[in-house]
């Protein structure tokens, strides 16, 4: 086997264990990461199979090993990339909605909050009225 094989294969393998170690400690949620590990699966398993690669290399007319890794590692995280990228947007849409939902539910709270000094100043004043007048 060719060392940019074994060398991509032994990256691989490093970026497979940080991930799970993120995992477990929870600094990366799940569902998030099977992005990266079906990524990091595909290239470790075409990596370490003579037969993906002649494979791909003879459909891509590529003669260098390291060509063919490079490129396959750069499509693969470019997917992971947009994945990742489409999760982000998301967040950020829901992240603003609910922004407008605490500012409207802001609004209301002091809005309440007003009405509710209103009605006991008023109150104050008729029962210092009561008191004023009945005596």
């Amino acid at each position: 086997m060719e060392p940019i094989r074994i060398a991509t294969a032994v990256l691989c393998v490093l970026l497979l264990l940080k991930i799970v170690f993120a995992l477990r400690r929870e600094h990366i949620r799940v569902e998030y990461s099977m992005a990266w590990l079906g990524a990091i699966c595909l290239l470790l398993g075409i990596c370490l199979s003579d037969f993906a690669m002649n494979r791909l290399a003879d459909l891509l007319q590529v003669r260098d090993a390291a060509v063919l890794l490079l490129l396959l590692a750069g499509v693969v995280f470019l997917f992971t990339f947009f994945s990742v990228t489409v999760q982000v947007s998301m967040l950020k849409d829901d992240n603003t909605v609910i922004g407008q939902k605490l500012g409207i539910l802001e609004w209301t709270v002091e809005r309440q909050a007003a009405e509710i000094r209103r009605l006991e100043a008023q109150s104050d004043a008729s029962d210092k009225a009561d008191k004023s007048g009945g005596a």
